[in-house]
């Protein structure tokens, strides 16, 4: 089952599963999801995809998780950055 960008109330997972029963990739992975282009949807920017998350704490994602991608934030930014700017990166469209 693919898990993504996993909100703390999920009545109606296939799998039963709540919060912390997740795997933490599955609960950590909401920044990629808003920063990828998707066929429904255009990505966000740096700053967008930390206020969503910002906002989203504690309602739609796990506390400890948002505090967590709040300490290393900027690390992400550098990384998405870097990627951009090498030759060889081919968003997914």
């Amino acid at each position: 089952m693919n898990r993504v960008s996993v909100k703390l109330s999920l009545d109606d997972c296939p799998d039963g599963l709540t919060g912390e029963e997740f795997p933490l990739p599955a609960r950590a992975d909401v920044y990629d999801a808003l920063t990828s282009k998707r066929h429904y949807k255009q990505s966000y920017d740096h700053l967008a995809a930390v206020e969503t998350i910002k906002k989203g704490r504690g309602t739609h994602f796990q506390p400890g998780i948002v505090d967590a991608f709040l300490v290393v934030k900027q690390k992400f930014d550098m990384i998405t950055q870097k990627l951009e700017d090498s030759e060889s990166y081919k968003p997914c469209e």
